[in-house]
């Protein structure tokens, strides 16, 4: 009750009010004169002991926003409010703490919905923050504060990166990659079509989901909402997010992305199965252009290949869709002659996988066939009479050839082929003519890899008609053939000029045979000759007999045919053959004057004993002379039973008695008296004067055959000189007489 100021206090006698009354409050005095002062009254003072509340704040708790709006509801007009930031981590905000006094509207009661305040701060990108909300209302009660904690100030949009599939890409999945900068609220892949194969469903907007909202890289992922696709249709990949504080990023889209799930088909490859090939080159067709491809050799049998497999990359052109025919590779593989396993492999450009092609039991031939054999040995002789087979042998088996038989004489030939895998067998039919050349060629000689060789030429001559042993002469081993074989052989008749004739046997052994071996041996004669020769000896030696007139010569049982030759002085003696053919022997014989050579062959077509052949001599002058005779003898085998050469000492021997004129005559002192005699003589040659008495006996027992003479030194019996004159002599041999004259001179 003292006089002065009393202010703001409670009254000892306080009054209890009801909250929310209205009052006039009137304050009435007494001074202590008892002077009232003057009521002095207030009105409408409202009693408000309650203090306003907030609520509906935003933004809430831990959440983030990328503006500075906020939303609350005040229950009561507030005389003042307050809303602070205040960061409390992240980015570093040095205006921190922002106390933004509200005003105006910001103070009236009820919601204020996501408004900017007119006080707005300035906060910091990225900085988190705790935001509280106060009030007091007119009353001056104050509102409890609200603070909403972990709100994070986030202005910036997200950025989306490092998106696949890419632009213009194939893909056989539906798998994505992207990167977020940071976590999002939300995000979206849509899958649109602009081309290709149908799709109704289109477009195919897929919502990220759990981690797939996560900042960072999400690589190769398949979206637990992952679209169905449709294959070969064109697609806009577009990936779309909004961050935690509602930024939305920009759209990444990405064009022309083909979805393929269809695996490329290969088909028409070559080399094909157990085929056989001379070079690398390949056939193949691919549904669609591949972005990888591999063909591969592996060996499986053959050569060795110590660089097996041979893995060959695909390119370039090589890589395209459609058929590749008969190609060589960029990358060819440098295989061996050996057998391989062909793999063809591809891989589209989404990653498909074609089936793998495999050709196996391929087999490459790089090596061109070669002769290995020919049977008979070429140079050797093919009958005439019989036909002949010739075996050519190849390294390795033949699929193409040609075959030309040619005749160097011109005949034509009868000639067929018969093809085994590795070697041909040319059939020559006979007759074939005498002593030509057959010559086969062979060319265009082609393996199953299709390599060719060189052309093959191979020359055979045709036996000389009647050569049995193909030594290129008919002789006496020939006739020895001739005989044993006989009657079963067949030379004739024949066609053509010796030697070069053609047989065309008529089935019979007869003289058309004998004749043609005998014209043959002639040829055979006059082109190889029969010069001397000296015969090793094998067996006992024959023995020959001779006299002057005649030679005999044996032939052993068991000889079927036989050469003998002759030598002699041709100035000396001629001689001759006895015998000649019968029907049971074959005598053919050849005389070389100039030479002095006689040379015969024999042939006996049947068994006989006492074999021999003859010879007859004559003498051209009165001189001895030797000879040489040379044998050999065949059995039936043509094996020697006998051979070997023997020298002779042919004597002379005149074939009559005579007596020849004395020489000299007329003579002095001696002269030779000459007389001849064919045989072994007793002879007496006397000498008589003109009166018919004897002068001088010669008497000679068992003279020798042959050219005799005897010398007269003009003495008698007594040995005395005898006187000039005429005298005779006269030989007496054999009932053989003859007298001549001579004149003694003195």
């Amino acid at each position: 009750m003292n006089t002065g100021a009393h202010t703001d206090i409670t009254l000892t006698n306080s009054p209890t009010l009801i909250d929310g009354a209205i009052y006039t409050v009137s304050f009435g005095a007494t001074d202590l004169a008892g002077n009232s002062a003057t009521t002095v009254s207030t009105t409408g003072i409202t009693y408000d002991v309650t203090a306003p509340t907030i609520s509906s704040t935003t933004p809430s708790q831990n959440s983030y926003i990328n503006n500075t709006k906020v939303s609350y509801t005040l229950s009561e007009s507030a005389a003042s409010g307050t809303i602070t930031w205040t960061r409390t981590g992240g980015s570093a905000d040095s205006n921190s703490p922002h106390a933004k006094a509200l005003a105006g509207d910001e103070l009236n009661t009820g919601a204020h919905t996501d408004i900017t305040l007119t006080n707005n701060p300035t906060l910091v990108e990225g900085a988190i923050y705790t935001i509280s909300f106060d009030a007091k209302d007119l009353g001056g009660n104050a509102a409890t504060t609200i603070s909403n904690t972990a709100i994070t100030y986030d202005a910036s949009a997200p950025t989306i990166s490092s998106t696949l599939p890419a632009a213009n890409s194939y893909v056989n999945h539906a798998r994505v990659s992207y990167t977020l900068s940071e976590a999002i609220s939300s995000g979206t892949v849509t899958w649109t079509r602009t081309g290709g194969s149908e799709d109704t469903n289109s477009p195919h907007a897929k919502a990220l989901s759990g981690d797939e909202l996560n900042t960072g890289a999400h690589t190769d992922i398949t979206l637990t909402n992952s679209p169905t696709l449709i294959d070969g249709a064109i697609y806009t990949v577009s990936f779309g997010a909004t961050d935690l504080a509602g930024n939305s990023a920009t759209t990444v889209s990405t064009t022309g992305i083909t979805y393929d799930v269809t695996a490329p088909t290969i088909s028409s490859t070559t080399p094909s199965q157990n085929s056989y090939i001379n070079n690398t080159k390949v056939s193949y067709t691919l549904s669609e252009s591949a972005a990888s491809g591999t063909i591969t050799w592996t060996r499986t049998g053959g050569s060795e290949d110590s660089n097996s497999p041979h893995a060959k990359a695909l390119t370039g052109d090589e890589l395209n869709s459609g058929a590749h025919t008969d190609i060589t590779l960029t990358n060819s593989p440098t295989l061996v002659d050996a057998m391989y396993t062909v793999s063809f492999d591809a891989i589209d450009v989404a990653g498909n996988a074609a089936t793998t092609v495999s050709a196996s039991n391929v087999t490459y031939d790089f090596t061109a066939p070669t002769l290995l054999k020919v049977t008979p040995a070429a140079d050797s002789f093919l009958p005439i009479a019989d036909n002949s087979k010739i075996r050519i042998d190849f390294s390795e088996p033949i699929t193409a050839y040609n075959v030309d038989a040619s005749s160097k004489l011109g005949t034509n030939l009868n000639t067929s082929i018969q093809q085994d895998s590795d070697s041909l067998v040319i059939s020559v039919n006979a007759p074939l003519t005498s002593l030509d050349t057959l010559t086969f060629k062979v060319t265009n000689l082609t393996d199953r890899g299709g390599t060719v060789g060189d052309a093959i030429e191979i020359s055979y001559q045709t036996s000389i008609l009647a050569d049995y042993n193909n030594d290129y002469k008919v002789d006496v081993q020939d006739l020895a053939n001739f005989v044993s074989l006989w009657p079963n052989l067949d030379l004739g008749p024949a066609n053509g000029t010796i030697p070069y004739l053609t047989p065309e046997m008529d089935g019979l052994a007869n003289l058309r045979d004998v004749g043609i071996f005998t014209r043959m041996w002639h040829w055979s004669y006059a082109n190889n000759g029969a010069s001397s020769k000296v015969f090793t000896s094998i067996g006992e030696p024959i023995t020959i007999n001779h006299s002057s007139d005649k030679i005999i010569v044996p032939i052993p049982d068991n000889a079927v045919a036989g050469e003998i030759l002759l030598q002699y002085q041709e100035t000396d003696i001629d001689l001759g053959l006895s015998d000649e053919v019968t029907e049971n022997r074959m005598v053919i014989s050849n005389r070389d004057a100039v030479q002095g050579l006689l040379a015969v062959n024999f042939g006996y077509m049947k068994q006989m004993q006492n074999k021999e052949l003859g010879f007859s001599v004559q003498h051209k002058g009165k001189s001895n002379s030797d000879f040489t005779i040379s044998y050999v003898y065949y059995d039936v085998n043509n094996t020697v039973v006998n051979m070997g050469t023997q020298d002779f000492d042919l004597k002379a021997i005149p074939l009559e008695f005579a007596l020849h004129e004395n020489y000299p005559n007329p003579f002095n002192p001696t002269t030779t008296l000459r007389f001849d005699l064919p045989e072994v003589s007793n002879i007496t040659l006397t000498i008589y004067n003109m009166l018919g008495q004897k002068v001088k006996t010669f008497n000679m027992q068992s003279t020798p055959a042959g050219y005799h003479s005897v010398t007269w030194d003009a003495t008698n019996d007594l040995g005395e000189q005898v006187g000039a004159g005429v005298y005779l002599y006269q030989l007496q041999a054999k009932g053989f007489v003859k007298t001549r004259k001579m004149v003694l001179l003195k």
